[in-house]
């Protein structure tokens, strides 16, 4: 059928495209190699985006030393909380402010360290103090860390569902 120079034609051309598909696919397996290695790096990166600004959130509103809320965050559920009682989904709004008489002498006296101790012990009995008051008063409760040593809780009362156990 073919004569030699036509076979030996057929399988030069045979063998270069053979050629030209394997360093195709090498080429393309490679850059799909790139792509999935590259997406799983963009996977990651978009991962540990959230994992900051998560961090950053908890920065913005929470007092790190205290876990409780901060100034601002206190702020944000005051204002909150108001709009509540002009939309009379609440009834009263209770604050409790509270102040660590000479905080600085501890501070001066005993350390940075001890002083942050303190502030831990009554943080972390504010909020079981606050969480039996809940309980009894069934509202919301807003504990805080508002400066270096003062401390707000908010209770939201509804009157309806509580019994009156808060005297004016």
């Amino acid at each position: 059928l073919y004569g030699e120079d036509k076979q030996l034609q057929l399988f030069v051309v045979i063998f270069a495209y053979i050629g030209l598909i394997i360093a195709v696919a090498h080429k393309t397996g490679g850059t799909l190699k790139q792509l999935i290695s590259e997406g799983h790096k963009s996977k990651e990166l978009v991962r540990e985006v959230r994992e900051m600004n998560d961090k950053l959130n908890l920065l913005a509103y929470e007092d790190p030393l205290t876990r409780l809320a901060n100034r601002r965050q206190f702020e944000e559920n005051a204002a909150e909380a108001m709009k509540l009682l002009e939309d009379m989904r609440i009834s009263e709004i209770v604050l409790l402010m509270i102040d660590v008489d000479n905080f600085k002498a501890i501070n001066d006296k005993l350390g940075h360290d001890a002083g942050d101790q303190l502030l831990k012990e009554i943080s972390d009995r504010m909020m079981e103090m606050s969480r039996h008051s809940e309980v009894v008063v069934q509202g919301q409760m807003n504990a805080a860390r508002i400066g270096g040593d003062e401390f707000a809780v908010m209770y939201c009362i509804d009157k309806n569902s509580a019994p009156a156990v808060i005297d004016k």
